[in-house]
């Protein structure tokens, strides 16, 4: 069942060698496989043809890909602004802060949260391994800004005969 290459098909794949687009012969764009009119006609194209809406920078949906000749400058800018949030405020806090939609927030949250998550864990760690645990325990909790379950946690695991 071995079907013959088609001669279109040939000058594609030797223009793909030759780092063209396959379908106007332009550069290709070094992270798209064609090149930036082409892709962009292809995905109003995909766009219309599956009747998608429009992308609107930070609105709900998948982020594009940043990309530094074609990527929008909001994009990129919401993508750093968001890579650098301060993920243990909420949604509705940090979306004020930064001025963009809570749908934003929400979707970078799953994507950077995690990270923040174990940075502050060990963090906390750390510092509760070296607190001065002969102060009383109000006083660490208001010096190290800890609930009272997690003072008790490493309370136990730091100071047992205290």
């Amino acid at each position: 069942m071995n079907k013959t290459v088609s001669r279109q098909r040939l000058h594609q794949i030797k223009l793909k060698e030759l780092g063209k687009c396959g379908l106007c012969g332009k550069d290709l764009h070094p992270v798209l496989k064609n090149c930036p009119p082409c892709a962009e006609k292809a995905n109003i194209r995909l766009r219309a043809k599956k009747g998608y809406k429009p992308k609107v920078a930070g609105g709900p949906g998948r982020p594009r890909k940043i990309l530094d000749e074609t990527g929008t400058k909001a994009t990129t800018e919401t993508e750093l602004k968001m890579s650098k949030a301060a993920y243990s405020l909420s949604n509705r806090a940090l979306a004020q802060d930064l001025g963009v939609s809570e749908d934003t927030v929400a979707k970078y949250r799953k994507i950077y949260g995690p990270q923040a998550y174990k940075k502050a864990v060990t963090d906390i760690g750390m510092m509760m391994s070296v607190a001065d645990y002969s102060l009383s325990d109000k006083e660490l909790r208001f010096q190290l800004n800890v609930s009272r379950p997690t003072l008790r946690k490493y309370k136990k695991k730091y100071a047992p005969n205290s």
